[in-house]
């Protein structure tokens, strides 16, 4: 039921995420390298409450992504 209304919703969702991370730094205070997981998920999940009915997302979950550079052959 609610996975069709998240999936109808995801272009103004992906934009709103956009607009959130580019709005104010989410990195660490003492760590700018590292993401301030909580503080993200809190903004991005009051994005989302904006987006779609309330309580429709209850959580988000990051998953880490690992970069590895791209050696020439």
């Amino acid at each position: 039921d609610k996975v069709f209304l998240i999936r109808e919703k995801v272009p103004f969702l992906q934009d709103g995420f956009l607009r959130e991370v580019n709005k104010t730094p989410i990195g660490k205070a003492n760590d700018p390298k590292a993401v301030d997981q909580d503080a993200l998920r809190k903004r991005l999940l009051s994005r989302v409450n904006q987006i779609l009915p309330k309580n429709t997302v209850s959580d988000l979950k990051f998953e880490p992504i690992v970069l590895s550079p791209i050696l020439a052959q």
